[in-house]
């Protein structure tokens, strides 16, 4: 990971984060229960840099309230994750 820009965000994100290499990536955002929210990404991505972004919405459109949220990124045999905020 390479953090996400804006945090606190209001509106929307962008998470930025790197693959050493080529692998099945899975990218989950869950709220502070650890339910999860949504899911950005769930395929196999080439080595290298990337940015995905997430609108503030749930899996249903929704948009979520304001609070802390998790982003987990699952890459080949690593998973981390990354703390944001969001502020309506």
């Amino acid at each position: 990971f390479m953090g996400n820009y804006p945090n606190p965000f209001n509106a929307s994100t962008s998470i930025r984060f790197g693959l050493p290499v080529d692998g099945q990536v899975s990218f989950d955002i869950y709220d502070l229960l650890g339910r999860k929210v949504v899911t950005l990404i769930d395929k196999t991505m080439p080595a290298g840099y990337h940015i995905v972004n997430w609108d503030g919405k749930n899996a249903d459109g929704i948009d979520v309230p304001s609070g802390i949220y998790f982003a987990m990124l699952k890459a080949n045999k690593n998973i981390v994750t990354e703390k944001m905020t969001m502020v309506r």
